[in-house]
């Protein structure tokens, strides 16, 4: 098993995330972790990950699995962006 840089060992494993894609996990096991037994860690999946963003389920995303998950990563959390919305429409109502 190798070490970090902070001397925490990391496991490299793959783990099918869905039917589609397979992910490299390069997970460094962290002394605040609940467990340290990865048959209990899993990967986020694509999906899993817009959810957090607050894409609604609906959501269709065209792209590579590389692209989609880049602009999943850069995007403001829609829900956000709905409320930010909102309260600039008020704003300027006043």
């Amino acid at each position: 098993m190798s070490l970090s840089m902070f001397g925490m060992p990391v496991i490299w494993e793959y783990h099918r995330c869905d039917a589609d894609t397979l992910l490299w996990a390069n997970y460094v096991i962290h002394p605040a972790d609940k467990t340290s037994d990865l048959s209990k860690v899993h990967v986020l999946t694509t999906k899993e990950r817009s959810y957090i963003q607050s894409f609604p389920e609906s959501f269709e995303f065209v792209g590579t699995t590389s692209s989609i998950e880049q602009a999943i990563g850069n995007a403001v959390p829609v829900k956000m962006a709905e409320y930010v919305a909102g309260e600039i429409t008020k704003y300027m109502k006043e």
